[in-house]
C-alpha cells in the first residue's frame, strides 16, 4: 500500500512539471523583464543610465531602448529587434504603455533557422515622468524554451523516484523482518492464549516497543494461566467446602428421621451450624463478586470502632477457648472514625478468621491498636517468602490443603483486598515461614 501511494505520488509530481512548470518559468522571466524596465528607467532619470546599462550587460544579453524628448537610444546588439521596429509600432507599444497605467507587454514566437524548438520575444515597455520628462523604457529579451529544460527535470525526477522505490522496498523488508515479522509472531502467540496454550517463546527483537509488547504478552500469558489454575483450585475448593456441610447436614437429617432417639438439640445444632456455615461461605462468594464487579457503595460515617468490634472479639474470645488459642486483646477504650463501618469490620474479621485457620492448638492470636494501626498477630505456620505477593490475590490459596474454616470461607483476604482499596487504606501483611504472620491496616488516610 505504501509501494501504491508512493507510485501515484511520483506521477503527480510528473504531471506537475508537464503542466506548472512553463508557465512558471515564463512568469518569472516577465517579471524579471518588468522590473529591469522600471530599473531602467529610474536610472536614465537619476543620471546613472551608464551605470545601470553596465550591470544589466553582466547580467545576460538583454536589449535595452531608452526613448526621451532628447534621445533615443538602443543598448544592445545591433541585431536586437529594438532597432529594427518601425516608429509607428513604437509609437503603438508606447500608447498601449500609457493607457495599460504605464505599463504594457508584448510577445510573440518565433523560430530560429536550424532549431526545432520555439522561442519567445518579449518587449517590455514602460512610461514614467518626473514632473520634467515623459521616459520610455523598452526592454527586450528572448525567453529561451525549456522543453529540454523540463525533460531533463523530469527525468531527474524520475531517478530520484525510482532510486526512491529501491529505498523504500529496503526499508520495508528491514522493518519487516526486524519489527512486522516479531510483532506477527507476538499477535500468533496471543491469539494461541485463547486456546489454552501458555508455554509460548520469548520473541526476538530489536527495538524497545517490541520488547514492552513481547513482556505485556508474556507477563499476560503467565497471569491468564495463573488465573486458570487459581480458578480450578478455586472449583475443587468451593465442592469441597460446600459438599462438607450439605454432607453433614444431609447425614444428620438421616440419622434422626431413621432413629428418632438421635432427634436432640445436639443433632439439631450441628445442622444448624452447618447452615449458617453455608450461608456465610455463599454470602462471601457474593460478596466477592460484588466488590469485583464495582457494585459495592461506600457510606462513609462517624462511628466508635471499638464498640463495632466488640461482638466479633467475643466470639473469637469463646471460639479460642474452644480449640485451645491464646487470644490477646490490646486496644483502647474507644476509636473513632470516619468511614464504612461495615466494611471495615468485615476487613477486621476476616484477617482473625485468617489468623485462627493458621494456627493450631496452643499458639497465639493478638488484635491490637498502636499509633492508628490497627495490627492482626499470630504465631501460627506463617507465609513463604514467594507468597507474600499473591496473598491479597482473589482465588489465591497458600496451599490446597483442605480444612475446616472456624469463621470464615479461605477467601476472605481477597475481600479484605478490595474493601480497604475502597476505603483508600493503606495495609499489607509481614510474615516468615514458621514463625507467624502480622496483618495490619493504617485506619487514618
Amino acid at each position: 500500500m505504501f509501494i501504491f501511494f508512493t507510485a501515484i505520488l511520483l506521477l503527480v509530481l510528473a504531471v506537475f512539471q508537464f503542466i506548472l512548470l512553463k508557465p512558471m518559468y515564463e512568469a518569472y522571466r516577465l517579471n524579471l523583464l518588468k522590473g529591469q524596465s522600471r530599473a531602467v528607467a529610474n536610472a536614465y532619470l537619476q543620471g546613472t543610465i551608464d551605470t545601470k546599462i553596465n550591470d544589466l550587460a553582466r547580467q545576460g544579453n538583454t536589449c535595452i531602448r531608452v526613448i526621451s524628448p532628447n534621445k533615443d537610444i538602443v543598448y544592445g546588439s545591433k541585431a536586437c529587434l529594438l532597432n529594427t521596429i518601425s516608429d509607428t509600432t513604437t509609437m503603438a507599444l508606447q500608447k498601449s504603455a500609457i493607457e495599460n497605467g504605464g505599463h504594457f507587454v508584448s510577445s510573440q514566437l518565433f523560430q530560429v533557422n536550424g532549431s526545432g524548438q520555439p522561442f519567445q520575444g518579449v518587449i517590455d515597455t514602460l512610461v514614467v515622468t518626473n514632473n520634467k520628462e515623459i521616459v520610455t523604457a523598452m526592454v527586450y529579451d528572448v525567453i529561451s524554451p525549456i522543453t529540454a529544460t523540463r525533460q531533463t527535470l523530469i527525468s531527474q525526477i524520475w531517478i530520484i523516484g525510482f532510486l526512491l522505490f529501491i529505498l523504500i522496498i529496503m526499508m520495508m523488508f528491514y522493518i519487516r523482518l526486524r519489527v512486522i515479522k516479531p510483532l506477527i509472531q507476538i499477535n500468533a502467540a496471543a491469539k494461541s492464549l485463547a486456546k489454552g496454550k501458555y508455554d509460548q517463546q520469548s520473541v526476538k527483537h530489536s527495538y524497545t516497543e517490541v520488547e514492552e509488547l513481547n513482556q505485556t504478552l508474556y507477563k499476560a500469558s503467565n497471569d491468564i494461566q495463573k488465573a486458570d489454575q487459581a480458578k480450578r483450585d478455586l472449583l475443587a475448593n468451593v465442592s469441597h467446602d460446600l459438599k462438607t456441610p450439605l454432607t453433614m447436614i444431609s447425614g444428620y437429617g438421616e440419622l434422626m428421621q431413621d432413629i428418632p432417639e438421635e432427634k436432640t438439640n445436639k443433632n439439631l445444632q450441628v445442622i444448624i451450624d452447618e447452615a449458617n456455615r453455608l450461608n456465610h461461605f455463599v454470602n462471601d462468594l457474593l460478596d466477592l463478586s460484588k466488590l469485583e464487579d464495582h457494585q459495592v457503595k461506600v457510606n462513609f460515617k462517624d462511628f466508635d470502632l471499638i464498640n463495632s468490634l466488640q461482638s466479633i472479639i467475643e466470639s473469637y474470645q469463646i471460639y479460642a477457648k474452644k480449640e485451645n488459642r491464646i487470644f490477646h486483646v490490646q486496644i483502647p477504650d474507644h476509636y473513632q472514625m470516619h468511614t464504612d463501618e461495615k466494611l471495615i469490620l468485615q476487613v477486621i474479621q476476616n484477617f482473625l478468621s485468617n489468623a485462627f485457620h493458621y494456627t493450631k492448638a496452643g499458639d497465639s492470636i493478638e488484635i491490637a491498636i498502636h499509633h492508628d494501626h490497627l495490627e492482626v498477630r499470630d504465631s501460627g505456620q506463617g507465609i513463604k517468602k514467594e507468597d507474600l505477593p499473591y496473598i491479597f490475590d482473589r482465588y489465591y490459596k497458600i496451599n490446597q490443603e483442605h480444612r475446616r474454616y472456624a469463621y470464615g470461607t479461605g477467601i476472605g483476604l481477597a475481600i479484605a483486598k478490595h474493601n480497604l482499596d475502597l476505603l483508600h487504606l493503606k495495609y499489607g501483611v509481614e510474615s516468615k515461614e514458621n514463625e507467624g504472620s502480622l496483618f495490619w491496616i493504617k485506619l487514618v488516610l
